[in-house]
């Protein structure tokens, strides 16, 4: 479960930082449509792969248990 924290800190911060500036900025500019959506994509995968890091550490314990 720990797994989540430090995934979250190195890898999505920098992209959550991008979204809450685009959030912050107010007007759009022509081209922030597209910037919003990739940038959501990537949020997207990587909350993604932050959601299976729980999963994984159960895996990891219930072998620890049984092996």
């Amino acid at each position: 479960m720990i797994g989540v924290v430090p995934w979250t800190l190195l890898a999505m911060n920098p992209t959550n930082q991008k979204l809450l500036a685009k959030a912050d900025g107010g007007a759009a500019v022509k081209g922030d449509e597209e910037e919003v959506g990739d940038l959501l994509k990537k949020w997207e995968t990587l909350n993604g792969i932050r959601s299976v890091l729980p999963l994984l550490g159960s895996i990891a314990g219930l072998a620890a248990i049984l092996f």
